[in-house]
């Protein structure tokens, strides 16, 4: 994530969209920690954790999310 734009989700100063942008990506954070804790634990499933990871996808500029989501539908398809 380029520093310019973590100063404008982060900063003092922001608009109703990036408030929006910094909801989704701590949204979409949780759906990779999710994953963290599916792997550690098995408590999730795999489709649980692409559930959320898309539901929270929302701005993908670089994306990063799409190739999270794309991880995790591989190592689902790896388990089967």
């Amino acid at each position: 994530m380029p520093a310019q734009l973590l100063r404008r989700l982060t900063g003092r100063e922001r608009t109703l969209r990036a408030n929006r942008q910094l909801g989704s990506l701590l949204a979409f954070v949780a759906g990779a920690v999710n994953a963290g804790g599916f792997l550690a634990v098995q408590r999730y499933t795999y489709d649980d954790v692409i559930a959320l990871a898309q539901s929270a996808r929302g701005d993908d500029p670089f994306g990063y999310r799409a190739e999270f989501i794309n991880l995790v539908r591989l190592a689902k398809s790896a388990r089967e």
